[in-house]
């Protein structure tokens, strides 16, 4: 088993530190956390669309869930012409 070991030597306080270091790593920090809470958002409709893609399927009859897709085709191809 590996144990980790971390080196607490280099660590200095946010009331300690410089201002503008203090500033740069607060906004590197705002810039990644807006990465991952889009990352995140961005997941969760994937998943949504596939958990409803999938109640669809299951219970759509073959006719009504064809008649969805070429509605969804459709809608896609009037997002594309909007842009």
């Amino acid at each position: 088993m590996r144990y980790k070991y971390y080196n607490t030597q280099n660590l200095i306080p946010f009331n300690i530190m410089e201002k503008e270091r203090h500033l740069e790593l607060s906004r590197k920090g705002g810039i990644a956390s807006g990465e991952k809470k889009r990352e995140k958002a961005l997941m969760k409709k994937q998943i949504e669309e596939l958990v409803h893609k999938h109640w669809l399927v299951e219970n759509l009859s073959e006719k009504e869930y064809q008649e969805y897709i070429s509605w969804q085709r459709s809608r896609a191809g009037r997002k594309k012409k909007k842009s």
